[in-house]
Formats: structure tokens, C-alpha cells, sequence
């Protein structure tokens, strides 16, 4: 066969519709180190995060030494995930085991000399924690001699122990791509839970004075109390802020912070507006239930800007076993005034997923006996939690055109005895009676106008759905979401053909997402997934009827990030997202039952994508290590020898999928 050159321009465009990693990794093993093809594929890659940990020393070692020495500068890195050691007590523990000659001495040496991290695999000695936390140390040096290579690093997620010294922080302000950061505040044993060691916690003010100017992206996460003051008094560093998250679920706020399980502030704590930079558009505050029962706004007081086009609110109760039954911070009648630009807002209840987990496991009976004392959503059979003033607050945003709620955020709320209180009386309406109430009519005008919805109603019927529908502009609605009432027909769940009927009227209909999957294959899903061989059902009753029966339709969504696709060109759908947390699926459907579990959905600095991360890091090691003892070839283009190859580099990438 003779060979076939490759041109290189299209070759770098067809790397540019991949987003899989390990589809790059399998590329970068198939390449000779020195091709010019090679360095193509070394630069895609880099578009994507690699990750440095203490978790792994074996794959870190090798990784950082591969970086060093790659024919494609570590210049070309574009993220970068730090995963430090064990807890700041671990890190004591590191101090008594050094004096400050040796300090110095690994500092000398480490930026000139191959990193190598090793310890045992048994961390639960304690001189093993110290080799870990000298290794977090080793790997700290490491990484200021990595960043003076880097030109065009433009994000750094940084999570557990050590916090970043400040010879690291200067180097990276010295890096002009560097425009996103991320940080866990608190780290090791107390990052994951509302109780607090002060000691845990590592001031952000060298952050926000070294490279928070040149930030236009800044997520800061386990903030507590005296994070916040900080972050208060040094906000004006961040003049270049465009997106700012905020996790204040975390640590000592206005109660001790140690003999109970509250995370978070109370709804008596009193917040101080930020001054932002002219140039912020996005903020999303992650926060709880009690701090959101502040009338006066709570952590929402922080806001502040008529520059603000998006917001985002996401909560969890502050108390595992019960939830506060109302959140009054929309209420607040400075809140509208202040976010007069206001285009997208997304409020999501964090903890829906354990309506659906218990669902799966608890019978009709055992729902009864738990909820017979508590008022019950007549829809979930849940207890109803109710929201003081939302509907006031979205009428009062002239220019919203997206609309993201979930759980029931939306149901009007008819009588509240005394929403202070955390069992208060309160009735909402029924579904039946929600289009003649009050609020819901308050809310047709910002209907009308919005272009995306996800409607926080509870699972609707049919008929609740057609009066959603008759509420929304059928020319312009592009997205919609809801929550769906399944019932069984001939001994299977599925959409009925009625409510195809009615979501052809809208026209311009691309992304269809139902948060909630039936209930029965639930449990098989978090075994399974959504393998279309293993859950046939769910596809030939659900899936591919939607996307057969609505022509304009694009994307389909069952549960949190899981989607299937009409394929161009052709007949056929193919899933494109299976929840799986390093691929990124489009954000509107990152909501919902999550068939991988709750740890799955925590966020990525509890480890979750660092997993992940450090899964397709490995692959990438080996991938690197075997490409170097390819046979090198100096030709410009690819050349294939044999039909046999392809076929085995199919056959390859079959089995990967």
C-alpha cells in the first residue's frame, strides 16, 4: 500500500471535535515521539488538565519527569490539577521531621533533580503520613520549576495540603495566561464536613494579592467565616473578575463550628456586600438551606451590580436529617433592583438526590408511616418546602431568558402560619390549583419571554405539562426540562403519544430533558448505567421515540448529565454523555437523578474528578512511555504500511468504548 500523506491542517482540525482524553491517549501511542503528528496530538492533549498528586507518587514522579522532557514544551499545558497530600496536622507532623538546613536543601535541589514521591501504600501510620506530607512538600518545589517552563497555562485547580506557598503564587502571576483558579480553603480530614480546625484553614489574602488581578475566573471553595472576612476586605485585588463561585458550606460561621453537624452560616448571620469589579457577569453561591431562610437576603446580600447577566444558587440542608421549610432570602426587595441585567438564573436544590435514592429503597408503606405527621407535596409525597417571595423576584427581572429551577421551587405557596419556624404550617397549592393562583399568574410575562426553562413543579401530568406549555412562547423556547409523573401502560413506562402531540408545537425545540428517570430501572441504572444493550427498555420506550417523534429535536436528557443525540447524517442516536464527570456534558443537563450516586455529585475538590483525573493521568504515563520506544520516524507525514493496522487500531478503539 502506498503511503498516505497527512495533511496537517485538517489533521488538527479533526483533533478539535475530540473531547474524549483517552481517544488522545490511544492517538499518542499510535505516533513516533519525534512527528510532527505527535506534537499535534501532545497539544490537544494539553488543552485538557493534568494532574499532579501526592495520591499516586509512582505516576506523579513519572509524569512530572515526562513533562520535562517532551519534544512539546510543558509551555503548551493548558490546566493543571494540584491534589496535595494529607491534613496541615500531617503537615505538622513534616515540620518536626525537618529542620530548616534540610528544608532549604530540598528546595536547592529538587527544581535541578527528577521528582521522586514514594512512600507505602498503608497511610495509616504515622510515619507514613509524614512521608506523604514530605512528599505533598517535594511536590510543591516541583511545581514552581514546572510553572517557570509554562507560557500558556490557563487554569490551575488546587485542592487539599499544602496550600500554595508564595513563591508559587508569584510564579504564577508571572504566567499572562493564567486567567482561572480554584482552591479548597480548607483542606484534609475537615474539608469534607461543617465542622472546623482552624488550623485547616490557610489565609487567601497572598492569592488575592498576587494573582487574583490578572483572574477573570476564581471558584473558592470550603470558605469559612474568616475566609469570607478576607475575601471581604481584599475583593478590590480582583479587578479583572468576570466569573466568581463562592462555597460557604463549610466551617466556623456564628456558632462554635465543632459539637454539632450545622455546616454553614444561620439564617441570623448578617452579610456584607461585595465590591466587585465592573467586569463580573457570573456568580454562583453555593450555600445552605438555614442561611437561605434569612429574609433580608442572606448570602444572595453579597451581590451586588447591575453588570451581572447570570447567577446561580445552590444549596444543601445545613442539617442531614431535616430540612428548613422556608427559604425567604428571595424575598429580599433589594435583590430584583440590584439585577436589572439579570439573564440567566439557575436556584438548584442540592439535595434532591436523596428523594430519589430512598424512593428506590423504601416501600409505599414505610412512606406513610415516616411522613404521616409532616404536610405532604400531594404530587412527591415528600415534605413540602416552600419559597417566600420567588415568584415576586423573577417578574421583577425585566430581561430573564433562562429559567433553571428544579424540586418544586416553583409551586405557589398559599398559606404560611410561621415560616420562621422549621415545622411551621404551610400549604402550597395543589398542582390543579397552581394555574389560578396568584403567583403563578404574576409569572406569565417572564414566561413568555424565556428561551430556556427548566420548571420546578414536582413531576408533572399531562395536563399540568399543557399548561406549562400554554404559559411559554412556542417560537422561541429552545430548552425545557421538567420533572415527569410515569405511569405504567401494558407493563412498561413510557411518554404517551399525546404529549409528543404537544411538544411539537414548539418549534424551535433543540434540548429536551427529563430530570427523573421511571422508578423501577432506577436501581439497575446505578449498577448498569445507561448501556443500551443492558437497558434496552428504557431506549426502544423512551429515548428513541422522543427523538423519532419530535423531528427539530437535537438532544435528549433522562437524569443528571446523560444524554443521547440524533446522529449527523443518518438515522441512528448515540448516547454523548453518560454522567461521567470528566466529560463535560452541556450544563442545562447537569441536573437531576444521578445514576452514579451521591459522591458523584459533591463537586470535583472532594475527589471526584481528581479520580478521574488521575485514572486518564496514568494512561497518559504509559501511553508516553511506550510511544518512546516506537520506532521514530523524521517524515512530516503519516505513514500507514498496512490495511492489517487499521484494523487493529479499530478493533482497538472498539474495545476502549
Amino acid at each position: 500500500m502506498a503511503p498516505i500523506m497527512l495533511n496537517e491542517d485538517i489533521f488538527v482540525r479533526t483533533l478539535s471535535f475530540i473531547h474524549d482524553v483517552r481517544i488522545l491517549n490511544v492517538l499518542l501511542q499510535s505516533f513516533p515521539t519525534d512527528s510532527s503528528v505527535y506534537s499535534l496530538i501532545c497539544k490537544r492533549r494539553f488543552e485538557f488538565p493534568i494532574l499532579l498528586t501526592v495520591g499516586s507518587p509512582t505516576y506523579t514522579s513519572k509524569l512530572y519527569n515526562v513533562l520535562l522532557s517532551l519534544p512539546v514544551p510543558s509551555g503548551s499545558i493548558k490546566s493543571l490539577v494540584f491534589a496535595g497530600g494529607p491534613s496541615r496536622n500531617a503537615m505538622g507532623w513534616m515540620e518536626s521531621a525537618l529542620t530548616p538546613a534540610e528544608y532549604q536543601a530540598l528546595d536547592d535541589l529538587l527544581p535541578t533533580l527528577p521528582l521522586d514521591i514514594t512512600y507505602e501504600e498503608n497511610p495509616e501510620t504515622i510515619r507514613n503520613m509524614r512521608a506523604r506530607a514530605l512528599s505533598a512538600r517535594k511536590l510543591m518545589v516541583a511545581l514552581s520549576a514546572l510553572l517557570s517552563l509554562t507560557t500558556s497555562l490557563g487554569q490551575i485547580k488546587w485542592t487539599r495540603c499544602p496550600g500554595p506557598r508564595i513563591d508559587v503564587l508569584e510564579a504564577m502571576a508571572k504566567i499572562p495566561a493564567l486567567t482561572s483558579f480554584s482552591i479548597e480553603c480548607a483542606s484534609g480530614e475537615w474539608a469534607g464536613r461543617g465542622m472546623d480546625a482552624q488550623d485547616e484553614y490557610w489565609s487567601v489574602v497572598p492569592l488575592c494579592t498576587t494573582v487574583g488581578p490578572q483572574l477573570r475566573s476564581l471558584e473558592l471553595l470550603h470558605v469559612d467565616e474568616n475566609t469570607y472576612k478576607e475575601i471581604l476586605a481584599h475583593v478590590h485585588y480582583l479587578r479583572s473578575l468576570v466569573d466568581f463561585t463562592l462555597n460557604l458550606a463549610c466551617g466556623e460561621w456564628d456558632w462554635d463550628g465543632r459539637g454539632s453537624p450545622q455546616i454553614g452560616a444561620s439564617q441570623k448571620y448578617h452579610f456584607e456586600t461585595f465590591k466587585f469589579s465592573p467586569f463580573i457577569r457570573y456568580i454562583k453561591i453555593e450555600t445552605t438551606d438555614m442561611a437561605l431562610g434569612n429574609p433580608n437576603g442572606g448570602p444572595l446580600k453579597i451581590i451586588e451590580g447591575s453588570t451581572i447577566s447570570r447567577l446561580c444558587v445552590t444549596f444543601t440542608p445545613c442539617l442531614e436529617w431535616v430540612s428548613l421549610r422556608a427559604i425567604r432570602a428571595f424575598s429580599s426587595v433589594d435583590l430584583a433592583v440590584s439585577l436589572v441585567n439579570l439573564s440567566h438564573l439557575v436556584v438548584y436544590e442540592e439535595d434532591g438526590w436523596r428523594k430519589c435514592q430512598e424512593a428506590d429503597t423504601t416501600s409505599n408503606d414505610d412512606d406513610e408511616n415516616d411522613n404521616e405527621n409532616d404536610e405532604e407535596d400531594s404530587n412527591t409525597g415528600q415534605t413540602t418546602r416552600y419559597y417566600v417571595g420567588f415568584h415576586q423576584f423573577i417578574a421583577a427581572l425585566p430581561r430573564l431568558d433562562t429559567l433553571w429551577v428544579n424540586e418544586s421551587i416553583l409551586r405557589p405557596l398559599e398559606i404560611a402560619d410561621d415560616p420562621e419556624s422549621w415545622s411551621g404550617n404551610a400549604t402550597v397549592y395543589s398542582q390543579e390549583e397552581t394555574w389560578i393562583s396568584h403567583d403563578w399568574i404574576s409569572i406569565q410575562a417572564t414566561f413568555e419571554q424565556l428561551t430556556s426553562l427548566r420548571v420546578g413543579l414536582g413531576p408533572l401530568t399531562e395536563d399540568a405539562l399543557v399548561h406549562v406549555l400554554e404559559s411559554c412562547n412556542s417560537s422561541i423556547l429552545t430548552q425545557l426540562g421538567f420533572e415527569w409523573s410515569w405511569n405504567i401502560e401494558d407493563g412498561v413506562y413510557r411518554l404517551p403519544k399525546s404529549v409528543f402531540e404537544r411538544l411539537r408545537v414548539l418549534s424551535k425545540l433543540r434540548d429536551l430533558h427529563i430530570l427523573y428517570p421511571p422508578p423501577i430501572p432506577r436501581q439497575r441504572l446505578v449498577a448498569e448505567g445507561y448501556d443500551q444493550r443492558k437497558q434496552r427498555d428504557l431506549f426502544d420506550n423512551i429515548i428513541a421515540p422522543c427523538l423519532s417523534s419530535l423531528p427539530n429535536l437535537s438532544r435528549f436528557g433522562l437524569g443528571r448529565r446523560c444524554v443521547w443525540e440524533r446522529s449527523v447524517p443518518g438515522p441512528g442516536i448515540k448516547l454523548i454523555h453518560d454522567n461521567d464527570p470528566y466529560i463535560g456534558a452541556n450544563s442545562f443537563f447537569d441536573a437531576g437523578w444521578n445514576a452514579r450516586g451521591k459522591e458523584h455529585m459533591i463537586g470535583w475538590a472532594e475527589g471526584k474528578d481528581v479520580q478521574v483525573d488521575l485514572d486518564i493521568g496514568k494512561e497518559l504515563v504509559e501511553f508516553l512511555e511506550e510511544a518512546a520506544n516506537i520506532h521514530r520516524s523524521k517524515d512530516l507525514g503519516v505513514v500507514m504500511e498496512k490495511e492489517s493496522h487499521l484494523n487493529e487500531s479499530d478493533d482497538s478503539e472498539d474495545s476502549d468504548s
